[in-house]
């Protein structure tokens, strides 16, 4: 998987730039600060899943660079966003723009960037794609409110996070495998966009797990200190109910204090629940890779394999 990752990178090496198709702003500190989290790269995984969908439907990358770049604008944007929300202090191993600059600019600077990107894809892109790339905001700005308006309460059952998924994970993913699809026309664009819902709910769990457990690039806990009781904490309370009832009283006083996340960290070892969190990733893995089946282009079949197994591997 990593040559895979690294052959793109190299294809996209001229996104190392902001600039690409965006219009140079006339207050070149919105530039600065969208610069913060662009400069860092990350996985660009969306940015990717455009050129590896792409040329698996005989798109060039020539026409998939306006494409490919929109993609990566709007997630980074979203990104801004995020950390204010969520008050980061870091974001790809750096201080996060909100952490440089106060709110209030990377606010502004991610609203131009989102504009920016949707007016490049009405100018010079696909109508339809415009249109799916509007929906996408939709649903990731739904999936956020959904995940706010959850803060200190504990979901009633598994449907919230097949939903928040589906809105917040998956949108940008779904809209990357339509690219290559809508542009030559191909009947394959319903199998595509179905793997990358699942896929999505598979690199959420994932991501979760390594909230639990913490990782060189990530706190343990971020997210049940938020407020947030993501996948993986909702099965590890659901196999130890008393757990459930401390985690309420706390989120009561919305004070989530160091000895009950010691020992949400301390029950997440209990083989108990690791039997049931390995089933569940082995269940998300096989549906993901059964999802793949149908996807004609062996090629596209193969790289996808690899990034499933690859983003389980990531765990160990």
């Amino acid at each position: 998987m990593r040559d895979e990752l690294a052959a793109t990178h190299e294809k996209t090496r001229w996104m190392n730039e902001l600039s690409g198709p965006l219009d140079i702003p006339e207050v070149r500190k919105v530039d600065e600060v969208c610069s913060v989290l662009w400069g860092r790269k990350g996985k660009r995984l969306r940015a990717q899943w455009v050129l590896w969908f792409g040329e698996a439907f005989g798109c060039s990358p020539e026409q998939l660079k306006l494409y490919v770049w929109a993609v990566e604008a709007i997630h980074t944007a979203t990104l801004l966003h995020d950390d204010v929300i969520d008050r980061a202090s870091l974001r790809r191993g750096g201080a996060s723009a909100n952490a440089i600059y106060d709110n209030t600019l990377p606010v502004l600077s991610g609203d131009f960037l989102l504009s920016d990107a949707i007016f490049q894809l009405a100018e010079n892109g696909n109508s339809l794609l415009t249109k799916l790339m509007c929906r996408a905001v939709k649903e990731v700005t739904q999936g956020e409110v959904l995940q706010y308006e959850h803060r200190f309460k504990i979901p009633e059952s598994g449907e919230y996070f097949e939903k928040l998924n589906r809105l917040k994970t998956s949108a940008l993913l779904k809209w990357a495998s339509q690219v290559g699809p809508i542009l030559a026309t191909s009947r394959e664009l319903p199998e595509c966009t179905a793997f990358a819902n699942i896929y999505g709910s598979l690199y959420q769990f994932t991501d979760d797990i390594l909230d639990l457990r913490g990782s060189p690039t990530k706190e343990s806990g971020q997210d049940i200190r938020e407020g947030k009781v993501n996948e993986v904490t909702f099965l590890l309370l659901n196999t130890f109910p008393a757990l459930k009832s401390e985690l309420l009283k706390a989120f009561s006083e919305k004070t989530i204090g160091l000895s009950l996340l010691k020992k949400l960290e301390y029950y997440s070892k209990e083989k108990a629940f690791q039997k049931k969190l390995e089933d569940a990733l082995e269940r998300k893995q096989k549906k993901c890779q059964e999802s793949l089946e149908v996807l004609l282009d062996k090629n596209l079949r193969a790289t996808l394999d690899k990034l499933v197994c690859f983003t389980v591997q990531r765990l160990y």
